[in-house]
């Protein structure tokens, strides 16, 4: 969670301000240079806040699930780096290897449905700036043949140009605020736990003058083993330990 928070967490904002600054100046230009644009605007913008707070909810649930999956593969992958002598010792390679490839294939399901919902998503922002393209053009045809238009080709050919520029801006504006969002619950986490019981029980830092251990500590010491014998390879090394005092 500190991870997140001191790595992905600023990275996450400054896409999201650069992505949200260049929507709101598309829709500027589009709204000072064809101001009838305000008429499809109202229906487009609550289409896009319905489209993207189903996948903020979708990702989000999807999301904790590859998480939970990917950590134990992790774990998992860390345990076998541990015990490869012991598993060489034993022959269970193959019984190792099928438990790890069937762990990443759990986790393969779930990054599935995170992909499918990415492309569920950019059908559904092009469709709707498909249909932004296509209101300004005809409102642009009909500013012009307005008596008394001044509206240079120019004008006309930037705020459609806008318009279309908004296919993978707005994609990208609700992919990194459903990222932001998963970054910012790291902070909810962090602050639950420092809020809770076993942060509180945590013991200070603060060093006791009369808690001080002695010089000569340990004075003395006693270890005793009792029938442990330590054997590498039959007829190599044998050796037994019973006693040991310091």
């Amino acid at each position: 969670e500190i991870d997140t928070i001191d790595t992905n967490l600023v990275e996450s904002i400054s896409v999201y301000l650069y992505n949200l600054t260049n929507v709101i100046f598309s829709l500027l230009i589009i709204l000072v240079f064809v101001p009838y644009t305000v008429v499809i605007m109202f229906p487009l913008v609550f289409l896009y806040h319905y489209r993207s707070a189903y996948y903020r909810a979708s990702t989000k649930i999807l999301k904790n699930a590859e998480v939970g999956e990917r950590h134990d593969v992790t774990n998992m992958f860390v345990e076998n780096l541990t015990g490869l002598d012991t598993i060489r010792a034993f022959k269970k390679q193959d019984y190792v290897n099928g438990r790890m490839f069937k762990q990443i294939n759990e986790h393969s399901m779930r990054l599935f449905p995170l992909k499918t919902i990415e492309r569920w998503l950019a059908v559904r922002m092009e469709a709707i700036t498909a249909c932004l393209v296509l209101g300004v053009s005809c409102l642009v045809s009909f500013q012009v043949r307005l008596p008394g238009a001044s509206f240079s080709a120019q004008l006309s050919i930037l705020a459609i140009y806008r318009a279309a520029a908004l296919t993978g801006v707005l994609q990208q504006l609700v992919r990194t605020e459903a990222e932001l969002s998963n970054h910012l619950r790291a902070m909810q986490h962090l602050k639950a736990f420092l809020g809770s019981q076993d942060a509180r029980k945590e013991p200070a830092w603060v060093k006791d003058e009369d808690s001080e251990l002695p010089k000569d500590f340990p004075s003395q010491g006693h270890l005793e083993f009792t029938a442990v014998s330590v054997k590498y390879k039959r007829g190599i090394l044998h050796c037994g330990l019973y006693r040991l005092d310091a």
